[in-house]
Order: C-alpha cells, then structure tokens, then sequence
C-alpha cells in the first residue's frame, strides 16, 4: 500500500507540474505490455494487457530510450490512432522508465484537452521523473522477489519439521560464525538433555556425545 501511494505521488506531481490532466505507468515483462498504475483514470484499468499495436508510442520510447514527444496523438503517425481516440489523448509525453541499463517500462502523462506542444523544460522534468519512479518500481520488485523467496523457504522448513517430527528424528544446524548450534525439540529427547540447561554452544552438544563415540563424531564433524 506504501509503494502503491509512492506512485500515486509521483504520478499526481507530474500530472501538476506537467499540466497533464491523466498519468499512466505501462509495464513491459516477458508476457508482454500490462498498466502498472494509473492517475485520474479508472483503477480498472491496472493489470489489463495491451498490444503493442495499442502503444506504439510505449515501444518506441523503450526501443530508443529517448522520451517520445506526441503533440497531437490524432493525426502522428507514432501512435495508434484508435486506441487514442478511445481514451480520447489528444498528447502524449511517453519517458521510458530505465533502471540499471534495463527498460521496465514507460511512464505516460495525457492530454485530453487538446493537443499540446511540449517544452525543453517539460522533457527534461519528465525524463527525471522517470528515472525516480524506475528506481522505485526496481527496488519494489527486488523487495517483492525477496518475500517470496523468503516465504519460498519458511514453507520448506515447515514441510522440513513436519517431515522430522513424524519420523521421530533429531536435527541441529551449526553457525560457524558463531561457533553455536541450534537443536530441534527431538534432538534434545534423543539426548537426554534439557533445553533449558542447553548454551547452544559446540562444547555442550558434544558433552552431550557417548565418550565412546565423540572422538569418531569429531573427526568426521571436522
């Protein structure tokens, strides 16, 4: 929700600062072109697919990594004059969205009024936009690809547990870092040891060891 009113922000400070009156984000991925976000335009439109026919003017910014300037988005021959008519763009400020030499995408400010015919100063504040909000999409996308390799892995310890305790089996992890090691409930009943009693540190587990069998157990430990 955070990020999603980061956007909001960014897109609602250039619509301002622009003089548009809608903003967009399209996205490109693997399956194609999608709407990340809108501003002023219905919030069903956010996940809905588009051609590449449908933005021309998306692809080409991509394509040449330079902000595409449409002055009257009826009659350029850039764009694809029905889809403009439908959302009813008369201009289209299109800035390619570009994060660690990688084009995600294009961030679009509309004009519905009319056509309009854009400044050096516009295209340079767009063009900064741009790079704000591709660092922002980039870093939500690392942020978002680490809580599902997080929880990736949370289910596989739990199925890991599951699997330990019903067979009955012991397991310990040891950082080597801090020369500690952590026991399952399990290992503590296998051993006879009380947790409560337990430091977690090397010496303890092996005290823990028949004298018989620690020196075997070190060895191949070491």
């Amino acid at each position: 929700r955070d990020f999603r009113e980061g956007v909001q922000r960014l897109l609602s400070e250039g619509t301002a600062a622009l003089g548009s009156e809608t903003a967009a984000i399209l996205l490109h991925d693997d399956a194609g072109w999608h709407i990340g976000d809108v501003y002023r335009m219905p919030a069903s439109l956010i996940g809905t697919r588009v051609s590449e026919q449908e933005v021309q003017h998306a692809v080409l910014a991509i394509q040449s990594r330079q902000i595409i300037a449409i002055v009257d988005a009826w009659d350029d021959p850039r764009v694809d004059h029905d889809h403009m008519r439908q959302y009813n763009m008369r201009g289209v400020l299109a800035a390619p969205l570009i994060v660690r030499n990688k084009t995600i995408g294009v961030m679009s400010f509309n004009y519905h009024s009319g056509p309009h015919a854009f400044t050096e100063a516009e295209v340079h504040f767009a063009q900064q936009l741009a790079s704000t909000a591709a660092i922002a999409l980039d870093n939500a996308r690392l942020f978002d690809e680490h809580l599902q390799t997080e929880n990736a892995l949370r289910t596989s310890e739990q199925r890991l547990h599951l699997a330990l305790d019903a067979a009955e089996m012991g397991m310990w992890d040891w950082d080597l870092m801090t020369d500690s090691v952590l026991w399952n409930e399990q290992n503590f009943s296998l051993f006879g040891v009380d947790p409560e009693t337990f430091s977690n540190q090397v010496a303890d587990a092996f005290a823990a060891i028949h004298p018989d069998d620690r020196t075997r157990v070190q060895e191949s430990v070491n």
